[in-house]
């Protein structure tokens, strides 16, 4: 099962990527800001959330700052605008064959690699380029259903 699994995850770029239409640019960039600004208004969004308050007890201010930091985001979150599969059907469980041992509070556990927050990494663990080291994915029965 994992050799399936690990089949369809590499395979599956390679597909992608041929269908793709190089010639293809962006509507339009979203720059990410992590400054302390961001950060304090982020925090301002959580502790008005936090408030418990009716939508006509919030000042306009408070409406303004949840309207911009919709409460199903995340700064550090890279899916934006709530839910999908990545995190709503994602995998039980994920494990590497090495990964760096934690530098003081700072982990690089295999479960990082699916965490959806910008501040984390799975880092391999070996000397040199990590070739040939493996990341894998387990899912649930229900999830692998989907995928035939």
């Amino acid at each position: 099962m994992k050799r399936i699994i690990r089949i369809i995850f590499l395979t599956l770029p390679l597909i992608s990527f041929s269908q793709m239409d190089l010639n293809k640019f962006p509507d339009e960039i979203h720059h990410l800001d992590f400054g302390a600004e961001t950060q304090a208004a982020w925090d301002s969004q959580r502790e008005i959330l936090e408030s418990g308050k009716p939508w006509n007890d919030f000042t306009q201010e408070e409406k303004a700052i949840l309207e911009k930091y919709p409460e199903t985001m995340d700064m550090w979150s890279p899916v934006s605008g709530g839910c999908s599969w990545y995190c709503g059907g994602g995998p039980k469980r994920v494990e590497a064959s090495s990964f760096l041992a934690s530098q003081g509070s700072v982990s690089y556990k295999p479960e990082n690699a699916h965490d959806l927050n910008y501040k984390n990494a799975c880092v391999e663990g070996v000397k040199g380029y990590g070739i040939g080291e493996t990341l894998n994915y387990f899912f649930p029965r229900e999830v692998l259903s989907l995928l035939k």
